[in-house]
């Protein structure tokens, strides 16, 4: 006895195999082109230093006084912003998550 996958006569598709879910793939690709791979490829030019052991560069820039200054200018600027975008996006996640006329402009 064959089984037979059910049809739908009225949109043409047959019961068993949804493709819909296969559409995060192309989102993936995106992800890994844009995002991975340059993290991975950075990871690798910076454990790979033109003289001495594998940590040597991540040794190096630790150890100037210069760079901690710079460590410190970007900690300054990034703390501040990061607060200032989540203490601003929670309240308005919370007003969002109600139902109301403009969330369909959104």
């Amino acid at each position: 006895m064959v089984a037979r996958a059910e049809s739908d006569t009225s949109t043409g598709r047959t019961a068993g195999f949804d493709a819909a879910p296969l559409l995060w793939i192309p989102a993936a690709l995106v992800v890994v082109a844009l995002f991975l791979y340059p993290f991975g490829y950075g990871l690798v030019l910076s454990l790979t230093p033109a003289k001495g052991d594998v940590l040597a560069n991540y040794e190096r820039f630790f150890s100037d006084q210069r760079l901690w200054q710079t460590i410190s200018t970007t900690l300054w600027i990034a703390v501040p912003a990061t607060l200032i975008n989540v203490g601003a996006s929670i309240p308005v996640a919370f007003v969002m998550r109600n139902p109301a006329w403009y969330q369909r402009a959104l």
